[in-house]
């Protein structure tokens, strides 16, 4: 055929932005002959120039004999101006594909119409996207109207086959653990839907194994699993399997099979996955609104009965109506409340509470009603705490009319949680106590035996005798601060254990003074601090020397032990408002206030570490204290950290 040469041949320009355009354009003239295609349209089509270029547009994009009843080219030819449609195509290998159209007439320089120039989209997929949510939209609509669930699965797969362009779908549902098809569209075989079940278990039983969607291109060359027999009788090549699973809880498949060797998109899968869960969902849901209705059923049988019965519970029960206000409460709640039925009937819940949350979910649930009974604490205008529980009560078609409140007093469940928290805090404190108790009393006791035992094993082979008696004094010194740490401790267990005694005598106060600073001298000039004695009283006081003893030394051994290099240690002896007192004063490290009843606890310390700075196992200031007050008598502190402190003993004077 001799073609008339195209229009756009006249300017190189218009030839290449025709070229250039990512739109499929064709040119067709008055008698409907496509005279040009630019390259995209060639490509939209899938045909070669001369496939498309010189045969009319009706048969070469439609495979039709004839023009169209409504042809937008007709249209355009007889109306002028612009004119969209959306259209169906066909490729050269008779696929149908969906094209947004836009036509407009070609006119010459005379301005006479010579022909339409069409623009073609693709819009396939867009058109295959909205029919799948208008397929999804429906499902929902169908569930959301309570559809019988066996009608809602037969029209789904209808819509997915047709949407999907599948020419089988079949939804496989596990009763009992079986699989069975409980919808399917395509197959010949209705009427024995046992054959088809047991046809297509393979696929179905491996999309659950793998709980996955499964997609195949050719069922002929797929090794995954057995190909059922009918498939290939069928004709059929390819298919997608997906899982239907709702939390933990698997329902079965929903499959479509093609005869074509279809690539199936991931947007197929997504949408066929999507169909799936919309059906198990509006399953759950109706499973749930059974659940729900029979329960209410029950409510509604027990309240018929229950106004009987609440006023012998022991938790307190009211209910309001459909406005929110109380119109029943029993006894319990009149008492819990404080007041008379009649100044309670008729008011809100939400006014007895502290908490405003409890008014807010009271209106929540007159609102929606709940899924269920909704539990909280919550503390009554009276200071009572109690556990609380709400829920809606509905009517048979399904309306709330009110709610039921039940609360029971658990004030005293509070409390004892509490001190339960804090006998176990104290549990710890006592546990890591006791821990670092072992662990400094372990390190004191060895301490004095190994450089006893070190000093004796060198005396053993020292030669100069001057040398071994000077290792033997160092070795008593240490086994003497031994005794001295047990001795402390046998006295608080006499202590504790009831079995402490006094053997009272007059006692020179200014003698036994001056006896425990001779005893400590030595360990002093070794600390290098200085001792002083100032004695404003020489007279007697009854009492146990042995034990009045240790006490001053326990406190004076402490006086130079917390004390600086270079320190001073003040001892002195009064008599003030009918009492003896010996203060012992220190330049020492002090001690913060909030610490002075924890020193005089046994077996504590100020840092109870293994690691610490200053020996010890903490005895000393609880076992003086002890006999001090064994006597009569009582011993106070004044400390400042980084200055020292003082110790003063009271003791009573009989004249």
């Amino acid at each position: 055929m001799n073609l008339p040469p195209s229009p756009l041949e006249e300017g190189k320009l218009l030839r290449n932005v025709f070229t250039a355009m990512g739109e499929g354009v064709i040119v067709i003239d008055l008698n409907h002959n496509i005279i040009e295609a630019n390259p995209a349209a060639l490509k939209l089509f899938r045909r070669r120039r001369e496939e498309l270029v010189g045969r009319k547009c009706y048969e070469a994009t439609h495979g039709r004999s004839e023009p169209c009843t409504k042809c937008i080219i007709t249209e355009t030819l007889e109306k002028g101006g612009v004119n969209g449609v959306i259209h169906e195509h066909i490729r050269s290998a008779g696929e149908i594909w969906t094209a947004e159209v836009s036509a407009t007439p070609l006119r010459d320089k005379r301005g006479e119409v010579i022909g339409v120039v069409e623009i073609n989209r693709d819009v396939t997929i867009q058109k295959i996207a909205s029919m799948q949510h208008a397929v999804i939209a429906r499902i929902g609509e169908l569930s959301l109207k309570g559809v019988e669930m066996d009608a809602l699965m037969q029209e789904a797969v209808e819509l997915v086959a047709r949407a999907i362009g599948a020419e089988f779908c079949e939804i496989m549902w596990s009763f009992d653990g079986k699989l069975r098809v409980a919808a399917d569209v395509g197959w010949d075989v209705p009427s024995d839907r046992d054959k088809l079940s047991a046809e297509l278990e393979p696929l179905a039983g491996y999309t659950l194994k793998v709980r996955k969607p499964v997609v195949v291109r050719d069922y002929e060359t797929d090794k995954r699993f057995d190909v059922p027999r009918l498939l290939e009788e069928k004709g059929i090549t390819s298919g997608i399997g997906v899982p239907m699973i709702y939390g933990d809880k698997v329902y079965g498949t929903m499959m479509v099979h093609s005869k074509q060797k279809r690539k199936f998109s991931s947007a197929d899968v997504d949408f066929l996955q999507a169909v799936a869960n919309t059906i198990t969902a509006a399953v759950e849901r109706q499973r749930a609104e059974l659940i729900l209705e029979e329960s209410q059923k029950k409510m509604r049988e027990f309240f018929n009965e229950l106004e009987s019965i609440l006023q012998t519970v022991p938790a307190a029960v009211l209910t309001t109506n459909g406005d929110g206000l109380i119109n029943f409460l029993n006894r319990r709640a009149i008492e819990y409340l404080g007041m008379s039925d009649k100044g309670i009937v008729g008011t809100r819940i939400g006014e007895y509470f502290r908490e405003k949350h409890v008014e807010a979910m009271v209106q929540k649930l007159m609102r929606t009603g709940g899924k269920g009974p909704v539990t909280l604490e919550a503390t009554l205008r009276s200071g009572k705490t109690v556990q609380l529980s709400l829920s809606a009560m509905r009517s048979e078609n399904g309306e709330v009319e009110g709610l039921v409140a039940s609360f029971v007093d658990i004030t005293p469940l509070k409390e004892a949680q509490q001190k339960m928290e804090r006998a176990y805090g104290e549990l710890q404190e006592i546990n890591k106590l006791k821990s670092n108790i072992i662990a400094n009393v372990s390190h004191e006791l060895r301490t004095p035996i190994t450089i006893a035992r070190g000093l004796i094993e060198f005396a053993l082979i020292e030669d100069n005798e001057e040398e071994r008696r000077n290792e033997l004094l160092k070795a008593i010194s240490a086994l003497d601060r031994l005794d001295e740490i047990v001795e402390n401790l046998l006295e608080i267990s006499k202590i504790q254990q009831e079995h402490f005694t006094l053997r009272r005598k007059r006692i020179n106060l200014a003698e036994m003074v001056s006896l425990a600073i001779r005893e400590k001298q030595s360990k002093a000039m070794q600390k290098n601090v200085k001792i002083n004695m100032e004695l404003n009283y020489n007279g007697d006081v009854e009492g146990d020397p042995v034990k009045l003893m240790r006490a001053i030394l326990n406190i004076l051994d402490n006086a130079i032990k917390f004390n600086r290099d270079g320190g001073k240690t003040q001892v002195r002896v009064m008599k003030e408002n009918g009492e003896v007192k010996i203060a012992i004063t220190d330049t020492g490290i002090g001690i913060p206030e909030e610490r002075f009843e924890e020193i005089f606890q046994p077996l504590t310390q100020l840092d109870p570490s293994p690691t610490r700075r200053y020996n010890g196992i903490g005895m000393g200031l609880a076992v003086a204290k002890q006999i001090i007050e064994a006597h009569g008598g009582r011993i106070e502190v004044e400390s400042e950290p980084g200055k020292g402190s003082t110790f003063c003993i009271s003791l009573p004077l009989k004249e």
